[in-house]
């Protein structure tokens, strides 16, 4: 299955794996712990293993997350059709980061993204119908450029 696909790729993702190992020790310095349990082989292996009908009832998905958590989450939100989506937070957010994004990062690791790059990536997704995924791509470069600033 797709999501299986996803789960098995993460596994072998070198770049998620650094991301997350980087996060892991800024985090610790602030005194904290950073919790990726689906992240964890073991429970990706169980997740592969659980058959379907245990995940899904019907036109009901993660079935099996939502009955855990019935009592502790609320129901409104343990029975909700939908799911949580941060590109309108990024959308918010992107016209006070455009000097940053188009100007200051590159200037600062023009190995990394070229000034010229990053204003057509910026201008793309802020487009109403290019405004998915692209988002993650310009967040995870702030967040690399906070990391790299930290340990230079």
């Amino acid at each position: 299955r797709v999501g299986q696909r996803g789960q098995l790729n993460l596994l072998a993702d070198y770049g998620f794996l650094h991301a997350h190992e980087q996060t892991e020790r800024l985090v610790a310095e602030q005194g904290l712990e950073v919790a990726n349990p689906l992240g964890d082989p073991d429970i990706v292996q169980f997740a592969f293993a659980t058959p379907e009908y245990v995940r899904r009832c019907g036109r009901v998905g993660r079935a099996c997350h939502r009955a855990a958590l019935k009592g502790i989450l609320p129901d409104l939100v343990a029975e909700r059709m939908d799911k949580a989506e941060f590109n309108s937070t990024f959308l918010y957010h992107l016209p006070r980061m455009a000097d940053l994004l188009m100007r200051e990062i590159p200037a600062r690791h023009p190995d990394w993204v070229s000034g010229k790059g990053m204003a057509e990536l910026f201008a793309m997704i802020t487009k109403p119908e290019n405004s998915e995924d692209p988002g993650w791509t310009l967040w995870a470069l702030v967040g690399c450029d906070k990391v790299y600033d930290r340990y230079q």
